[in-house]
This record gives C-alpha cells, structure tokens and sequence, in this order.
C-alpha cells in the first residue's frame, strides 16, 4: 500500500475567481500522465460554474475522514 493511496482529494469550482481551476486540471493530466508506477489514485473533483469555496464543507470533508478512518480499522 502506497502511503498516499486514497489521500489526495482535490475539489475545485470551474468558476474560481481566482482561476484555480485552470491549475487543477494541468495538475490532473499531469499526474495522469506522469504517475504510472505506483498509478495515482487521486480524486478530482469539479463543480460546474461554482466559485472559490462556493461549494466548500467542512462537514463533507470531515465525512470524508470518517470514512477513510473506518476503512482503516476494517483493514
């Protein structure tokens, strides 16, 4: 198991003001492209026209763990 595995999550809004997510998708195809052994399991994530943080939740982000959390015990 990579240290990494299941650990990056990457959530951007294709409206940041401040054009992020122009970023995030050359770091998407990057990873996709460059990371071949180990192959990156990393999540991205975009929300349509939303803004910086527009659909940010700390709730979401804390189920998140949650569940990462009770994936590690039942391991």
């Amino acid at each position: 198991m990579k240290k990494t595995e299941g650990k990056i999550y990457i959530w951007s809004g294709t409206g940041d003001s401040y054009y992020l997510h122009n970023k995030t998708y050359e770091l998407e195809l990057e990873t996709s492209l460059r990371l071949k052994n180990p192959k990156s399991d990393a999540v991205f994530e975009y929300s349509l026209f939303c803004s910086h943080c527009e659909m940010f939740s700390q709730r979401r982000i804390l189920e998140q763990i949650a569940k990462k959390l009770d994936e590690i015990d039942t391991e």
